[in-house]
């Protein structure tokens, strides 16, 4: 459990597409001072172009990986999952495909981070085979959440990344959007920082 959020349980695992084990990309950052402090901004995926001259120094760790639905199907089936949020660094959308069995029952809707870029080729890329917004909402279509709104991350706009939010109906759209609203003011306010970052 984690002692900053009542109720949350922390798995030491990364989550994709399928099980097994994957090799966890950390970085040092240029603007670091120590090789000791890592970025945040660790992945299971290489870093693109863009951020490539910003690495002086990496450390590439194997750890255990399993899928959202393995998480989901120990979740009794009378307990609605109101709202699913990944912030994987890039792989975001190879996270929520593993939940592909589980998504019907999530009854508000699932928030992650994409970029808005035309092709998965671009030299914009932050991560490699990163997934892109159009990507996404096809592939969120075929389950059924019709509805989504992105919205852009203000901290590095030329990259074009957005955090997008999708549900089956514009209600639960509305829903989705102020789940995620309250999560992160929730967050910042656990951290002793808040700085609104959205305004609708």
């Amino acid at each position: 459990e984690h002692p900053a959020y009542d109720g949350a349980l922390v798995l030491p695992v990364a989550v994709s597409t399928t099980p097994g084990v994957v090799s966890f990309q950390l970085y040092v950052p240029e603007t670091s001072g120590s090789h000791h402090e890592f970025s945040q901004g660790a992945s299971i995926l290489n870093h693109g172009d863009i951020v490539k001259s910003e690495v002086v120094g990496n450390l590439t760790v194997n750890v255990p990986c399993i899928t959202l639905d393995s998480i989901i199907s120990r979740i009794p089936e009378h307990i609605y999952i109101q709202y699913i949020k990944v912030d994987a660094q890039g792989a975001d959308l190879m996270a929520l495909k593993g939940a592909s069995r589980s998504l019907k029952r999530v009854n508000v809707g699932v928030t992650f981070e994409c970029q808005d870029l035309p092709n998965k080729t671009s030299s914009l890329m932050y991560y490699e085979g990163a997934c892109i917004v159009s990507e996404a909402r096809a592939w969120l279509r075929s389950h059924g959440f019709s509805h989504d709104h992105c919205i852009a991350n203000p901290g590095n706009p030329l990259i074009r990344e957005y955090n997008c939010h999708f549900s089956r109906s514009a209600v639960k759209l509305n829903q989705t959007i102020a789940t995620h609203e309250g999560e992160m003011r929730f967050k910042d306010a656990v951290a002793g920082v808040y700085e609104p970052v959205y305004a609708h």
